[in-house]
């Protein structure tokens, strides 16, 4: 993990804590935090979150513990009398540090803790003395509900979560510790008991607070659906109602949690969509599967039943447009259960996120993509894109989705555009800018080079901060100059590259260099020293030395590019 998971998350706790709870202490919010996103799959209110948080003097270091049966909270009142054979008992003890990393010392006390406290022969009366009610009372749930259901045989499962804003990993003294904490909850609770001992840092907490709380939907099929030899899939043909019911919620809306994994977004009244629209509503006479590919979703679980799928977190990867004509028309017609056309669709259950990434790519490179398109759900993107809207930007890792909400054009920035302008300001290659972007996207070795998870985030506003004000000065001078080929294309990333050499004063800039820029120093002196340089290099490779025949091939000219920047290395000396 980096700083960058630090800064994000940041970000996340500043902000969510001025909106829901501006009068709490830090610390205490943090606790909340990771308690509400690390229990979110247990669907508590947040008086159930509240009940469980135990922080405090004589806490024994736990800062919160709450027992589950059969998923539903324990409360005192909880009838253990109608809970059935083998039932799950699960227990969930939190540890949260608003500072530093993962400590020894923290889990030592853990381990001194926990075993008095989870035996069900404790001696209440030493622990009340050195323990708070809260903790004494909350963990007791537990034991009854540990000895009620004994002779029901439970499913025991005890969860110790350590939580810490560090971006680093546990050192190997820990995980020592961690060992002889799992040793010593056995020993106190008994061998059947299945203890697990995690610990979340500052990224690992962040994508927790990103994750969905995953979904349970019934997808009614017609008859004759048909399963494969390669693991869980089927293939079945599903009535247009019946389908608009799974992607639509109450209110007829799309969810848009189906569509997280999907590469990009709806396209709108494109050619394609408007032929897919126009079989919909006229060629009603044959069977619309007949003409159209289908949908393609992916799930963590799939139960057949009989006309009817049950997935667990079903994920739309490939048919999106297709889903949203096929909403709108359904959204349009009196009465959708008149028409008895069916749509095709594949589920499938992945192994693994790599079998999982392997299907989207492939469902997806069956149809035209922009290059990068298939990045769109890795890691890296998704930090971007969440650190350029906290800049005001909005980076449409996925096409059309910025688009398609009406933000300013002027403000969205695509993966294309955002590595034409890191090949200039950080590579200082202008000239791939204009000629090798959608290639460095699709070769790996280029594509990490721009970007990766160690990059700091800054480095993608920046660069778009010093191409804005360089693409607003070319605007103004074009209006009292006229520029050599009548636009700034071909202007503009020769000039950020010069940008860059001038303001970190170095003709290979680190990346340190670029984000310490002192913005105090760009002056329109600089931008028309720059413009006249580079004008004087477009010029000699005209005419002089007859390296170009036109300014679009000048400007595409690594040697054009390599005397541009020598003369910014002049005028940064002279600056």
């Amino acid at each position: 993990m980096t700083q960058n998971d630090v800064t994000l998350l940041d970000r996340i706790l500043s902000e969510e804590k001025e909106q829901r709870a501006p009068d709490w202490k830090e610390d205490d919010f943090f606790l909340y935090f990771c308690a509400e996103h690390w229990l979110k799959d247990f669907a508590l209110s947040v008086d159930q979150i509240s009940d469980g948080l135990v922080d405090g003097s004589h806490d024994l270091g736990i800062d919160g513990l709450w027992t589950m049966v059969e998923g539903r909270y324990l409360t005192p009142d909880f009838n253990l009398a109608l809970v059935g054979e083998r039932p799950s008992l699960h227990l969930t003890l939190i540890q949260a540090k608003n500072s530093g990393g993962f400590s020894e010392d923290a889990l030592t006390r853990l381990c001194v803790n926990l075993p008095l406290l989870l035996n069900v022969e404790r001696d209440e009366k030493t622990l009340s003395a050195n323990t708070n009610a809260k903790v004494l009372e909350r963990s007791a749930r537990f034991l009854r509900a540990y000895e009620e259901l004994g002779t029901r045989f439970p499913l025991i499962t005890v969860d110790v979560v350590y939580f810490t804003r560090s971006p680093g990993k546990e050192s190997g003294g820990v995980r020592q510790k961690a060992t002889a904490l799992r040793k010593a909850l056995h020993d106190a609770i008994g061998l059947e008991v299945n203890v697990a001992v995690r610990f979340v840092n500052a990224g690992d907490l962040r994508q927790l607070a990103a994750r969905r709380v995953e979904t349970t939907r019934e997808l009614r099929v017609a008859e004759g659906s048909m399963g494969t030899e390669f693991g869980d899939a089927v293939v079945c043909l599903v009535r247009f109602d019946d389908y608009f019911n799974f992607i639509t919620n109450d209110e007829g809306e799309l969810i848009p949690e189906l569509f997280e994994a999907n590469v990009r977004d709806y396209g709108g009244e494109t050619s394609v969509n408007n032929a897919i629209q126009a079989t919909l509503r006229t060629q009603k006479a044959e069977d619309f599967w007949w003409f159209n590919n289908g949908v393609t979703i992916v799930a963590k679980d799939l139960v057949p039943q009989p006309k009817r799928l049950i997935m667990r977190d079903p994920q739309i990867v490939n048919g999106l447009q297709t889903t949203n004509e096929l909403h709108r028309y359904v959204s349009d017609t009196d009465d959708p259960k008149q028409d008895t056309r069916a749509l095709l669709v594949r589920v499938v259950v992945p192994s693994g996120e790599e079998i999982s990434d392997r299907i989207i790519r492939a469902t997806n490179n069956q149809t035209a993509l922009r290059p990068g398109s298939l990045r769109a759900t890795e890691k890296v993107q998704k930090d971007i894109e969440e650190h350029l809207y906290d800049e005001g930007w909005y980076y449409e890792r996925r096409a059309h989705y910025w688009s398609n909400q009406q933000m300013s054009i002027d403000r969205i920035v695509g993966m294309t555009r955002l590595a034409q302008d890191l090949l200039a300001f950080v590579q200082l290659r202008p000239h791939d800018s204009l000629t090798a972007a959608d290639a460095v996207l699709e070769d790996q070795d280029e594509y990490e080079r721009l970007f990766r998870e160690t990059h700091n985030l800054e480095i993608y506003s920046v660069s778009l901060r010093v191409s804005a004000a360089i693409e607003s000065y070319l605007k103004i001078r074009a209006e009292s100059t006229n520029l050599l080929g009548g636009t700034v294309e071909n202007w503009r990333f020769h000039l950020l590259a010069m940008t860059s050499v001038v303001l970190t004063g170095s003709r290979s800039p680190q990346m340190r260099a670029l984000l310490s820029i002192d913005w105090s120093a760009v002056q329109m002196e600089i931008f028309n020293d720059l413009f006249d340089a580079l004008q004087l290099a477009f010029t000699e490779a005209l005419t002089v030395r007859r390296m170009a025949d036109s300014i679009e091939s000048a400007a595409r000219n690594p040697d054009v590019t390599e005397r541009a920047l020598r003369a910014a290395q002049q005028i940064a000396r002279r600056h």
